[in-house]
């Protein structure tokens, strides 16, 4: 009984629960339309008698709104009429059976919300329900503009659809590109620029009415721009004698109608008898609102004068006489001064010329007179002498005054040869005149002769103009490396260059690469290193560094698996900048993508590069730094805002006893170039000292101990006395240990 208890009182319950009924229409609070499904169709084709081109544009939409509903919230009054009528009779019933008190408590309730019914009617209250809903919108498309291309033409109108929808394309419009037979082929771009529909159009019923129409219904307006350039010569904005240069305009219509057949006129202002150039040229079409840009070459001979040239430059345009407003063009002219090419010097790499013998022959022109163009050289030989090179012709280029070239090339005299000299000839002919010198080449037979490295720079005569002199054609240490005859196939080198940084902060280090790439031919000529033991790296990244020398974490990298354990001997060698760490002034290398101002993070630390060593096993390991690590260089401080920094010095316990390690500079000191030998100071006289030099007894046997005495009584003095600087190289580990061992 109980239970039928709890039923009716929720029953009275869910009879008071609200009702919702709407107020009027949903209001939208925002509406955003997707991109459109454009659709087109052809409504009318064109006629002589309305020749419009009709089309029918709709499109569909799918529109997200966000909207508010008004409602008023009422009781359910249909709950408060069906309980009454429902309870009291079971009520009475319970009452009749026997459950007096439960069927006295529902009549009491059915009663009551009768009573509550009658006495208290519900007005109701007003609230607003937030929704959000997809709907989709179709229908004719009014007041967009649509693009219709001409194809072929390159040619385009706007066009805007009316109230309902309808593009209304005009063939007079395209008129002016009527020929008879020809059918206009349209392309109809939608305002995004997408092609909605593509469609041709039969000219044929249409040709009367377009022939008459073929005249332009709006004017262009144009303008123009003028300059001259001798991009061709040599880019100085003055003709030169022999020289070709240019007229360039750009002739722009801001007009509503098209250009067409338009004439570009060159009138001369003043004497130009020496100048070549056509007086008109043709611009077919510029459409509205486009650019054409038109070229008019001006060749000049051998008799302009030096003075100035005025050039009326006009652009007439033929069917409305709306010409560009005419401009005058005003450029200098220069006379000829002729080039005077001379031989500046020659050598010969073996120091000697004789029958039966290869010569390499350094020949140096100079021109010492006017600008050269398209120089062209040839070699002739006389009987019995052999060229051995690839051609006996060279493109010199430009020279201009003070300019030089050198050629290298071999011979072979042959013992049929009886001349005291020998004789040869050099031809040089300037591209732009056609003219051409003749060198005569003598050299003493038999006799000694200058060598390339010797070739010296001879100053011009007082009083004359002087050029910039040729540099020295040779470097002692590039020239002739020893060839020792060794044979070291178990030895490993790595040879890194970095010359280029990608921070634009860091300054390059100018002779890195070079010095790097002779030490490589040393390797393989005087050390008697396979060319692929060798691992060579150009401008390394801090990536690379470590992928050949290891990390902390994993000290194996390429160059550990190079090595056969106990056999190797290993070479690194690095010309690049070094750099300190500011705070705990601790020496890195500074690979090609590093920033010296966090060089902790992006530089490879030198006291790693030596651990990781220790744990090569190597037979001998040596090392040669020619970079310094006070943070100062040859064009500045490395780091920004700092003066040099004192670097700590590297632990001698991190390099083991088969390992000597060779530096260029000590603490705050700066690594010097020498300019004049295209090397670091310090690698010049290493490569110095491997040629010989450093060899103090003669013995053949070159030790560090050897080397270090020469570098630290070389570099040092040269260093004061090309920079007014200190550079002691520094050098550590086994002094005794034999760097290289020639064969006697």
């Amino acid at each position: 009984m109980r239970t039928i208890g709890y039923i009716m009182a929720g029953l009275v319950l869910a009879s008071c629960a609200a009702h919702y009924r709407p107020l009027g229409e949903p209001e939208v609070l925002r509406s955003e339309k997707g991109k459109p499904e454009y659709s087109m169709e052809v409504v009318e084709e064109p006629t002589p008698s309305s020749p419009e081109l009709v089309l029918q544009v709709k499109a569909r939409w799918q529109v997200e709104e966000e909207c508010r509903q008004k409602l008023l919230k009422v009781r359910n009054e249909a709950n408060f009429l069906w309980f009454p009528l429902i309870g009291t009779p079971i009520g009475i019933t319970l009452s009749k059976s026997g459950r007096v008190v439960l069927g006295r408590d529902i009549i009491a309730l059915s009663a009551l919300m009768a009573i509550g019914y009658l006495a208290w009617p519900d007005k109701g209250t007003t609230v607003w329900k937030e929704f959000a809903r997809e709907r989709t919108e179709e229908g004719p498309v009014a007041g967009e503009k649509f693009t219709v291309e001409l194809v072929g033409e390159d040619y385009a109108l706007d066009y805007y659809t009316d109230d309902r929808g309808m593009l209304r394309v005009g063939m007079a419009d395209f008129a002016p590109f009527y020929e008879e037979g020809k059918i206009f082929s349209f392309k109809v771009l939608s305002p995004e620029g997408e092609v909605l529909k593509e469609l041709s159009v039969d000219t044929g019923p249409l040709g009367k009415f377009l022939a008459r129409r073929k005249k332009f219904r709006f004017p262009p307006d144009l303008h123009m721009s003028v300059s001259f350039s001798d991009e061709k010569g040599n880019h100085d904005y003055v003709l030169d004698a022999y020289e070709e240069g240019e007229v360039k305009l750009v002739v722009e219509n801001r007009g509503k109608g098209m250009a067409s057949d338009l004439e570009v006129r060159l009138v001369p202002l003043s004497d130009v008898q020496h100048l070549t150039f056509p007086e008109k040229r043709t611009i077919s079409r510029i459409l509205p609102g486009r650019k054409e840009t038109v070229s008019i070459p001006i060749k000049a001979d051998g008799g302009l004068g030096t003075g100035e040239v005025r050039l009326r430059v006009e652009v007439l345009e033929p069917y409305f006489g709306a010409d560009a407003e005419p401009m005058v063009l005003r450029f200098r002219t220069r006379e000829y001064v002729p080039p005077k090419l001379v031989l500046y010097d020659k050598a010969v790499e073996e120091g000697w010329i004789e029958p039966r013998k290869v010569a390499n022959i350094s020949l140096v022109v100079q021109n010492r007179g006017g600008p050269a163009y398209g120089v062209k050289a040839r070699l002739s030989l006389p009987a019995n002498v052999r060229f051995l090179g690839e051609s006996q012709e060279w493109e010199f280029g430009d020279m201009g005054p003070g300019g030089w070239k050198r050629v290298d090339f071999p011979i072979y005299i042959s013992p049929r040869y009886r001349g005291k000299d020998l004789e040869l000839k050099l031809f040089l002919t300037d591209g732009r005149t056609g003219k051409t010198t003749s060198l005569d080449v003598s050299f003493p037979m038999k006799q000694r002769v200058t060598t390339p490295k010797e070739i010296a720079i001879k100053p011009l005569e007082e009083g004359r103009e002087r050029y910039a002199p040729p540099p020295e054609v040779s470097v002692d240490v590039d020239m002739e490396i020893p060839a020792t005859g060794l044979s070291n196939p178990d030895a490993v080198a790595v040879v890194v260059g970095v010359k280029d940084y990608s921070n634009p902060s860091i300054p390059p280090v100018e002779y890195a690469l070079r010095d790097a790439e002779v030490f490589r031919e040393y390797l393989v000529s005087t050390f008697g290193l396979s060319p692929e033991n060798i691992i060579f790296l150009r401008n390394p990244t801090k990536a690379e560094l470590e992928s050949v020398f290891g990390t902390r974490e994993s000290p194996r990298g390429r160059l550990y698996n190079y090595v056969k354990p106990g056999a190797s001997d290993v070479f690194v060698f690095y010309s690049g900048h070094g750099a300190p760490d500011p705070e705990t002034r601790t020496a890195y290398l500074v690979p090609y993508d590093a920033d010296p101002n966090y060089i902790r993070i992006n530089g490879y630390p030198l006291s790693l590069l030596y651990d990781n060593l220790s744990h090569i096993p190597a037979r001998r390991k040596f090392v040669f730094l020619d970079a310094c690590f006070s943070g100062t260089t040859e064009r500045g401080m490395l780091l920004r805002g700092i003066s040099g920094i004192m670097v700590e010095p590297v632990e001698v316990g991190r390099i083991d006893e088969r390992t000597v390690v060779f530096t260029a500079a000590s603490g705050d000191e700066v690594a010097t170039w020498y300019e004049e030998k295209k090397h670091g100071l310090f690698t010049y006289f290493f490569l110095k000292g491997l040629k010989g030099e450093a060899d103090s007894n003669g013995d053949g046997r070159l030790t560090a101990g050897e080397l270090a005495g020469y570098l630290k009584d070389e570099v040092p003095y040269m260093a004061r006395r090309l920079k007014g600087r200190e550079q002691h190289p520094e050098v550590k580990g086994n002094l005794g240990m034999v760097l290289l061992e020639r064969r006697r």
